[in-house]
């Protein structure tokens, strides 16, 4: 019998209908499905939970990309090619460039999700980082995530000053 984390596996070569097999599947299954939530995603969104138009981002803050950076300091920031050009690649930054990179980013890492729809994902999602820019813009790409609907609860929200905004507002979500 080998160790799985706090789970044990027992021997394939055990036979069929015995308790320890039994068990170690379903230690198995509650193994992988913790471990399916552990992505931090960040968002910015206006008024409205608009995220682009025109298949362009709605606005941009250097604020937003320092604090995204700051959070994700020690880890590794998700992202399509889109959001890539965002960060410059000297700044030190883990960031992963790859278009399926909401599927990528493994247990713990960041993902910033700018023209991606969240819904598919949110089952690998443990926390949400929403960048408000407290204004309303035209948008044509709106978040899919109705928050409250699906259990999401308000953790913290902050305001700052933004370079290119009077204030943003950061809310963190968690499930």
């Amino acid at each position: 019998m080998e160790t799985l984390g706090a789970y044990q596996r027992t021997s394939a070569l055990q036979p069929p209908g015995n308790k320890p097999v039994y068990t170690a599947r379903k230690a198995c299954r509650k193994f992988i499905a913790e471990e399916r939530m552990t992505l931090i995603v960040f968002v910015c969104l206006d008024d409205n939970n608009g995220m682009m138009f025109n298949k362009r981002r709605q606005s941009r803050d250097r604020s937003v990309l320092t604090d995204m950076l700051r959070e994700s300091a020690g880890s590794v920031l998700w992202m399509n090619a889109y959001s890539a050009t965002l960060f410059p690649k000297e700044d030190g930054a883990a960031v992963r460039i790859d278009e399926r990179f909401m599927e990528k980013a493994a247990p713990g890492e960041f993902c910033f999700a700018e023209n991606v729809q969240i819904c598919p994902y949110e089952e690998r999602i443990e926390k949400l980082v929403l960048y408000r820019w407290n204004r309303n813009y035209p948008y044509d790409l709106q978040f899919d995530l109705p928050l409250e609907n699906h259990g999401w609860k308000r953790a913290e929200t902050a305001e700052f000053k933004g370079s290119s905004h009077e204030k943003i507002t950061k809310e963190t979500y968690i499930k």
